[in-house]
């Protein structure tokens, strides 16, 4: 069979958690700054995953390491991340931290719910993670650079969001840097904390860039 990485969320864990340690973290750095990427991997969640409030997976990033949380303007000119996130029953969305403001071609959409203190939630729901089978997930992105507009798609199983208007720096010069592998649940509050007495577990393949 095909070798995964299980990655386990202990009870009660969560982003910002003392006992938080279900956060397995590490990133493949391109050999230069590129100034589009595609990552792809596999996860699986077991039947009796409980999603609870949502949780983070993989994803790439430019600029400055650690590009999450926070004042997503203080940080503009010098990161940004994407990351593929699951949300309460399965639902599935792309969250960013990219420059305040948007505007009206990203945070102008219904769909894309923007907030000054955390992330970009682009279309939570229209993509959806079955539990019981393996998941297909394919993650690009090609960053703004000079005047133009940057471009993101995630694509889940075959069915794909995509946004062609997206601002990943203000001075339009930030690359592609890394693809990133880090998880666990939450959001920052002990609402998104693992409810599942004896934890929860994911695993992961098939890792492409």
């Amino acid at each position: 069979g095909v070798e995964a990485v299980k990655a386990f969320y202990p009870t009660g864990s969560y982003s910002t958690s003392d006992h938080g340690h279900g956060k397995p973290a590490c990133a493949a750095y391109m050999p230069h700054k590129s100034k589009d990427a595609t990552y792809s991997f596999e996860v699986f969640f077991p039947k009796n995953f409980d999603w609870v409030k949502g949780g983070k997976l993989p994803g790439l990033q430019g600029g400055e390491d650690h590009c999450s949380g926070g004042d997503r303007d203080a940080k503009s000119s010098s990161c940004w991340s994407v990351r593929v996130m699951w949300r309460a029953k399965g639902d599935a969305e792309a969250y960013m931290y990219v420059p305040d403001p948007q505007g009206q071609g990203l945070c102008g959409e219904a769909s894309a719910d923007c907030d000054e203190e955390f992330g970009v939630s682009v279309d939570r729901g229209v993509l959806k993670f079955i539990a019981g089978q393996w998941n297909k997930v394919s993650l690009t992105v090609r960053t703004n650079q000079g005047g133009s507009k940057g471009y993101m798609k995630l694509e889940i199983n075959g069915k794909s969001i995509e946004r062609n208007n997206v601002i990943y720096s203000k001075e339009g010069k930030l690359g592609v840097n890394s693809a990133s592998f880090q998880t666990f649940f939450g959001g920052g509050s002990k609402y998104f904390a693992v409810k599942n007495p004896a934890g929860d577990s994911a695993y992961f393949r098939g890792f492409n860039i």
